[in-house]
């Protein structure tokens, strides 16, 4: 509905000016001492331009739209005319971040890396947005700058992302670069959702972006990690849907990744997931994840597709620690143990990790009751379950089909104190104690485990 509008002229001798512009000649707002103009018929983009003339005692210095807050404004920071926008500046205590209505924010707080080349790297951790939601993120930049004592290098993250709706109605638009310890990630490019209600299923997911991704140092990478050298320059597309069926949610998604024509590396691949949630009985959820993985040409290793879990460049992106030498154990890593869930997760093929150029898998979880449940705290959580993950797939080598199973048990434990802007720090142990495939001399039976740092499976 449209409504009249209020706006505050401030002229330069120090005077304020009230002036009301109609919407119709119908109804027409009465204020004392107010002007009131002419209406503005219009809608939308029809007649969205409007110009009013007065004879005033001195010069317009600024106008202000709606000073007094009555009316409902998804954007308050343009009712201000004139260059730039009222800013509020926090320090950033990463818990409580209550937006201000009428100022764009910025947190600020110090932050701190670690890898063994660069040492403990100080820096700093700079947040500014509008009104942030789950939907839209206004002008939303995240800035990280940080230095090694060691190397005597400096490295920095760089995020925004601003609403398009020329594109959708839930459509943002994103800027990712990075260059920090040895490597240089660049993404340009747009993602939103379409759904007839917020909060609610079912819905539409969208993404479109560029990339540009190089190693310049290798000397960051952890041991047993596999990179090659070269620029990798693709373009990544992706459609989802979320719904629910019976007691429980499901979501499904496609991805189509391919190489540009600069790029060093020639491939295409693409996955499609299913996964969800289920109540089974009343203190048994099943989760399940069914995925379907294709690459062709040249694929990097470490954008390629894996048996047991997620790609070096996807782990790398999932979690900090997993990007450098010296923040988790080169043992781990060589002796497998260390896994980010990912890939056809047949995750008790860990020790027997290759990359393939085609496979489909099926992980299921089923959530037991805890008798540790007792003890869970605001400091520490902990669940319990049993998995089973089947899949078959082909590597880059051979063509021959190959069929592995395993199946556990498994401990997840989370930590409820770690803020969520500090990313995902959940701990899953896994023991795979039974694979349909062991090598080296192994028993099907044996008591294998592994370890990984903010998975979801």
């Amino acid at each position: 509905m449209a409504m009249p509008l209020d706006v505050t002229l401030l002229l330069d001798n120090g005077d304020r000016k009230q002036v009301i512009i109609p919407v119709n000649d119908k109804f027409v707002k009465r204020e004392s001492q107010a002007i009131i103009a002419k209406p503005w018929f219009g809608w939308g983009n029809i007649n969205d331009r409007y110009i009013l003339q007065l004879s005033l005692p001195s010069p317009v210095r600024s106008a202000i739209i709606d000073t007094s807050g009555r009316l409902a404004d998804l954007n308050r920071l343009d009712n201000v005319s004139g260059f730039g926008v009222p800013v509020a500046w926090h320090f950033d205590n990463m818990k409580l971040t209550l937006p201000t209505l009428n100022k764009y924010d910025i947190w600020l707080r110090p932050s701190i890396l670690y890898n063994a080349r660069d040492g403990l790297k100080p820096g700093i951790h700079w947040t500014s947005n509008y009104l942030p939601s789950n939907y839209l993120q206004w002008w939303n930049v995240d800035f990280g700058l940080w230095y090694g004592p060691l190397s005597n290098q400096t490295g920095y993250q760089l995020e925004f992302h601003t609403p398009v709706q020329s594109l959708g109605r839930l459509t943002n638009f994103q800027i990712r670069s990075q260059v920090l310890e040895g490597r240089e990630w660049h993404t340009l490019g747009f993602y939103g959702q379409s759904r007839k209600l917020l909060d609610s299923r079912p819905f539409y997911t969208y993404a479109a972006s560029l990339h540009r991704n190089e190693m310049t140092n290798s000397a960051y990478l952890p041991s047993a990690q596999l990179w090659e050298r070269g620029r990798q320059e693709f373009f990544r597309v992706s459609l989802g849907y979320s719904g629910q069926i019976m007691s429980g949610i499901y979501n499904i998604r496609g991805e189509l990744e391919n190489s540009l024509f600069d790029s060093d590396f020639s491939y295409s691949k693409s996955q499609f997931v299913l996964n969800g949630t289920l109540d089974l009985l009343p203190k048994i959820t099943a989760r399940y994840r069914v995925v379907s993985l294709i690459s062709y040409g040249n694929p990097p290793v470490q954008r390629g597709w894996y048996i047991a879990g997620a790609s070096p460049a996807d782990a790398t992106e999932m979690n900090w620690m997993y990007r450098s030498t010296g923040t988790l154990s080169n043992a781990l890593r060589g002796n497998g143990h260390l896994n980010a869930g990912g890939g056809l997760n047949l995750r008790g093929y860990l020790n027997q990790e290759t990359q393939i150029s085609r496979g489909l898998a099926g992980n299921f979880e089923f959530g037991m009751p805890n008798p540790l449940t007792r003890w869970n705290n605001r400091w520490f959580r902990t669940g319990w379950y049993l998995f089973f993950d089947t899949g078959t797939y082909r590597t880059q080598v051979t063509h021959n089909l190959q069929v592995r199973s395993d199946g556990g048990t498994g401990f997840i434990f989370s930590f409820p104190w770690i803020p969520e802007s500090l990313g995902k720090y959940n701990l899953r142990l896994d023991f795979p104690v039974w694979v349909s495939r062991p090598v080296n001399g192994e028993n099907t039976l044996a008591g294998r485990w592994l370890i990984g740092i903010g998975r979801s499976w």
